[in-house]
């Protein structure tokens, strides 16, 4: 379709990206399936139609004779178009006049062939890691607690999370070998975005303590491991049963050759992973202290992180 394709174009000139079939496929999936929500002409027009008509379909049944209400088969043909996307069941008769009812098996359908046309164990991460909009507080304004993010943040967040081409293909000052989707920078010992991103969490945690009258220090003394490092904070006043909470923010990254293959089976295994190890190495705190361990996803890294 012609409002398709113009919308394809434009999406691409905003994204500075260009799309294969499955990115602009999985572009019109809602949100909550881990992608933008553009409503492709050809994915919504019937599904709209239907329940458009399911809804007047009692007031058009009071108002006309039911010899020429029942003369119109544009409904009929409507739904067998649904039905040749590659669904056969309809949805429960209360609910027909709903849209997102006609929309979501499509949705589903989708999804399904994304998964099966994934054919390398980074793309398969990439759709689980995408799917987790729940852990990844994944909004398209994207907002937390007055934070933003750039125009080149969200256009690379969307690219990545597309699985289009990111980059020129180069070698990395750390000589590692960077292909066009560029997510060995998601992991680079010698990326600045890594560190900024660490300030960045610990920033919105400190002022969330802070605006709760929660006092804290930071990089707290007394606490520090056997390799001479740190927790990122301790809360002076009890957290929980009488002892203080320590945190200690780390985002793994999804893609990361040691958590590839069980990302791309198993959703959230890098964070499970984080958060296994952030515990053996403050096991020797002990019971003196709270140790908070949360999922935590970045809309541009695609990533999973335990403070």
């Amino acid at each position: 379709m012609e409002y398709d394709r113009v919308l394809k174009s434009a999406l691409e000139r905003i994204l500075n990206c260009a799309l294969s079939d499955c990115g602009w496929l999985q572009s019109f999936l809602p949100v909550r399936l881990g992608s933008l929500g553009i409503r492709h002409y050809v994915d919504t027009a019937i599904p709209c139609f239907i329940a458009s008509r399911h809804s007047v379909l009692p007031l058009v049944e009071t108002l006309l004779p039911a010899d020429i209400s029942g003369a119109d088969s544009t409904l009929e043909e409507a739904i067998d178009l649904w039905k040749e996307r590659g669904v056969s069941v309809l949805p429960p008769e209360d609910k027909r006049g709903v849209q997102e009812e006609w929309e979501s098996p499509l949705h589903d359908l989708a999804m399904s062939t994304l998964r099966v046309t994934a054919a390398t164990p980074t793309d398969q991460a990439r759709l689980l890691a995408a799917t987790s909009t729940q852990e990844l507080g994944l909004t398209l304004s994207h907002r937390l607690n007055s934070t933003t993010i750039s125009y080149e943040s969200f256009r690379v967040a969307c690219v990545l999370r597309l699985g289009a081409d990111t980059c020129v293909p180069h070698r990395c000052p750390c000589r590692a070998k960077v292909d066009s989707l560029a997510y060995h920078g998601l992991a680079c010992k010698r990326s600045k975005g890594r560190w900024s991103r660490h300030a960045t969490a610990n920033h919105v945690i400190f002022r969330a303590l802070r605006s709760g009258g929660v006092p804290f220090i930071k990089k707290p003394p007394g606490c520090s491991r056997a390799d001479g490092k740190w927790p990122d904070g301790l809360t002076l006043v009890p957290w929980s049963h009488g002892r203080p909470v320590v945190w200690d923010f780390t985002c793994s990254d999804t893609f990361a050759p040691s958590y590839v293959v069980s990302t791309a089976t198993h959703r959230g295994s890098a964070a499970e992973g984080a958060a296994s190890a952030k515990n053996k190495k403050y096991e020797f705190l002990g019971g003196r202290v709270h140790l908070c361990c949360h999922r935590f996803g970045g809309i541009g890294s695609l990533g999973q992180g335990v403070p």
